[in-house]
């Protein structure tokens, strides 16, 4: 369809965008905006250039938008009228030529400029004003743009964005439009080009499926997927065996046959693009080879070096420490404080609720006893763990490993930044840190650092590749104490006990109450009926905030964890007239809603659950107990973006979606006033009535009046007492108790007559 663009209304940062466009072609009446033949548009990298017609090809959808035209290819079709031309060589494209200089041009060669342009450029410099320095740099923009316009519109239905485009631009030159038709994988290159996509581009170009590149990167792929799996290598049979499939995919059996394949593997293993380790021939990716095996030299070399100190003085300082501390360790854990003090480095290791943060705390004290002035890093994989580390231990400023070491992201190929110079670092929750993060740790050390590793190696292991706390401690070169004693439960807890039964292979549980109790089910269906009552029942003892439902789903079936998030959602903070409401790329957030962060920004970590709370408008977030303001914002225009929290303040990317400011409800006078309810009396007492689903839903929407009593809530939270008085539902006691002081807020706000 030919079309002209109009405006651009959603740009993301990959290329995908949403553009306007105008045409002369009929279009369906559904997709043509009123009073004009134009309609929208999505896809990748679209053109956004008016002085130029493209050629869209694609289908209609209809979305919850409206119909949208989505475009697979298109390509942009060059001016032929002279009008035209000037205005495409005068709309800033090309350095050295502006809106003047774009006239006299075509003034000179008419419809024949973009012809002069591309095969006989030096007839311009017959146009008075351009040198052969000027002539140059116009070529350089012309062949640039001509070439990115290429690449873009033969790549774009792939999601390859103008970022990308001029990568391939960047790396080949004037030749990238020869290359990608006749070498395509030479794509895999580039970082950011994985295997299938460049496959997939191959397929609709020269495709030879049994070029060495394809081979070699389909290869990588199998490594590079290993690697997210949480594998540092693969077996010689395995790297063969996947590699066959996955090239041989789509194709003639045994197209590609595992002869070529051990060819092209050994031919890898001679240029060092894999890496072998012998005598198990298990083959890596040179980065995760490279950091096992640094890894391993610099623990072994700090495993064996002493600390310095004495036996007899650290004894000395641990018994002071604890009589300060009012502390009293158990032996294991005196020990796992001894062997800490002894070594360079060293681990302490124990399920949950078996003391490591107690021991930390004392090690922390033990260790600036016995070196003055000594300085301290106290850090975990996460911001969650990090600000855990800090409030146990009472030292201000744990920090993310990633924060510690300089790192950004998860690009471990940045440059170091500097060196670790502590005297003492404690890593936190370390059975989340994989291999290449381990590596870096121990490549920024500083030759003083004492360094002790805290974790529970039966956790379930790092997101990223290797075993690390489990195969540290597996080699015996590092001194290791496990805490076997849980504190935490009350003795003869069946949940320690099964714990430990789990940690021991055996199947068979101990099940009863109050503790550990199962529950059967039949279908998905009923569990999540069984959840939902269990979930209203413990809610309406304490409040949502301190039940949490686990589930192996997150997003399939009635029991996943979108589904019953939904369920709930609807039992505990159902819609309500007077509760406002932000809506936002297809999600409703509610007054009262639990939420959590996925992204660590600033001070707001991934994993931190907040609560949307509303204060005279604005939307605010309940955080560690805290009321704290937030507010929704964003620049008009530059379309929608993910939910994000920056600086303590929910953001958003994008125009600020508008929160509906109902009119505060009027208390309805029906209510009975009789008995009157103390302003001291706790709210606890008013909710003995509730029912399950009542006394979850009062949780949801106020819980932070937990513990509070009534004229409390008048004078913190006020809002909270209209919600109390006009919410079906609500107990009759506290509507009453709400009701009786908003009446005397109004009467002493009503002034008395002289």
């Amino acid at each position: 369809m030919l079309s002209r663009y109009v405006r651009t209304i959603y740009q993301g940062d990959n290329g995908f965008c949403i553009h306007e466009y105008k045409t002369r072609q009929q279009i369906p009446p559904a997709a043509q905006k009123p009073g004009k033949n134009t309609f929208v548009a999505v896809g990748y990298n679209l053109s956004a250039n008016p002085t130029t017609e493209a050629e869209l090809t694609g289908g209609w959808e209809t979305s919850k938008y409206g119909m949208q035209y989505r475009v697979q290819t298109y390509f942009e079709i060059m001016p032929q009228t002279e009008a035209g031309i000037a205005a495409y060589l005068g709309s800033g494209l090309l350095r050295g030529i502006g809106p003047k200089m774009a006239k006299k041009i075509v003034d000179r060669f008419g419809k024949d400029t973009l012809q002069v342009l591309e095969n006989t450029p030096e007839q311009l410099l017959q146009i008075g004003g351009i040198t052969p320095y000027r002539l140059e740099e116009i070529l350089k923009d012309y062949q640039k743009s001509r070439t990115l316009r290429d690449i873009v519109a033969l790549l774009s239905p792939y999601g390859v964005s103008v970022h990308k485009a001029g990568q391939i631009q960047d790396r080949f030159g004037n030749q990238a439009m020869a290359i990608l038709k006749t070498q395509p994988f030479r794509l895999l290159e580039i970082k950011g080009f994985g295997f299938l996509t460049v496959d997939e581009i191959a397929r609709k170009t020269t495709y030879n499926p049994t070029d060495t590149l394809r081979i070699k990167g389909g290869i990588r792929f199998v490594l590079t997927e290993a690697a997210a799996q949480g594998h540092l290598y693969l077996g010689y049979a395995d790297v063969y065996r996947q590699a066959h499939l996955l090239l041989n995919k789509n194709l003639t059996p045994n197209t590609v046959s595992a002869q070529l394949i051990r060819r092209v593997l050994c031919d890898m293993l001679d240029r060092e693009e894999a890496v072998t380790a012998r005598p198990a021939h298990n083959i890596y990716l040179p980065v995760y080879f490279d950091a096992e095996q640094n890894s391993a030299q610099r623990i072994a070399n700090l495993a064996g070096a002493a600390s310095g100190f004495s036996q007899a003085a650290i004894a000395d300082a641990l018994t002071a420490s604890q009589r300060e501390l009012g502390i009293a360790l158990s032996q294991s854990q005196q020990a796992a404080v001894m062997m800490c003090m002894q070594n360079r480095l060293s681990i302490i290791t124990g399920g949950p609720g078996t003391g490591k943060t107690t021991v930390l705390r004392v090690i922390l004290d033990v260790f600036r006893r016995l070196k003055e002035g000594a300085s301290f890093l106290l850090a975990a994989p996460t911001g969650r763990a990090a600000r855990r580390m800090s409030e146990s231990t009472g030292f201000a400023g744990a920090r993310t490993l990633h924060s510690a070491l300089g790192l950004l992201s998860d690009d471990y190929e940045s440059p170091e930044l500097g060196v670790l110079d502590k005297d003492f670092i404690a890593v936190d929750e370390f059975s989340m840190v994989d291999m290449l993060l381990c590596d870096k740790l121990f490549r920024q050390l500083g030759n003083r650092a004492h360094v002790l590793l805290i974790g529970d190696a039966h956790q379930l292991p790092s997101a990223g590749p290797g075993l690390v706390l489990r195969e540290i401690i597996a080699s015996g070169a590092v001194p290791a104490t496990c805490l076997d004693t849980v504190f935490r439960q009350a003795g003869g807890s069946r949940i320690a006990q099964n714990a430990q039964r789990i940690i021991a292979g055996e199947t068979r549980l101990d099940y009863g109450m109050p503790d550990f109790v199962f529950l059967p089910a039949s279908s998905d269906e009923e569990a999540a009926n069984i959840m939902k009552e269990q979930y209203l029942q413990q809610a309406a003892l304490s409040s949502v905030d301190d039940v949490k439902i686990l589930t192996p789903m997150r997003e399939r079936g009635c029991i996943s964890a979108k589904s019953m998030n939904a369920l709930l959602r609807e039992l505990v903070n159902p819609k309500r007239p007077q509760k406002a409401e932000l809506k936002h790329g297809g999600q409703v957030y509610r007054v009262g809603d639990k939420v959590m962060q996925l992204k660590n920004m600033d001070d707001i970590n991934n994993g931190d659950k907040l609560r949307f709370q509303r204060k005279r408008g604005p939307v605010c977030r309940l955080r560690a107990g805290q009321r704290v303001r937030a507010e929704v914002c964003g620049k008009r225009g530059n379309g929608c973006g993910r939910p994000r929290i920056v600086r303590g303040g929910l953001w958003m990317n994008g125009p600020a979606p508008e929160a509906p400011q109902p009119e505060q409800p009027q208390p309805p006078s029906t209510v009975s006033l009789e008995p009157a309810v103390p302003a001291d009396t706790p709210i606890e007492q008013l909710v003995q009535t509730m029912t399950p689903q009542q006394a979850a839903s009062i949780t949801a929407t106020g819980g932070y009046c937990k513990g509070m009593t009534l004229g409390e809530i008048d004078r913190q939270c006020p809002e909270q007492l209209y919600f109390y008085a006009s919410t079906d539902g609500v107990p009759p006691m506290l509507r009453a108790g709400a009701q009786v002081l908003l009446n005397r807020k109004q009467t002493e706000q009503i002034p008395q007559a002289s």
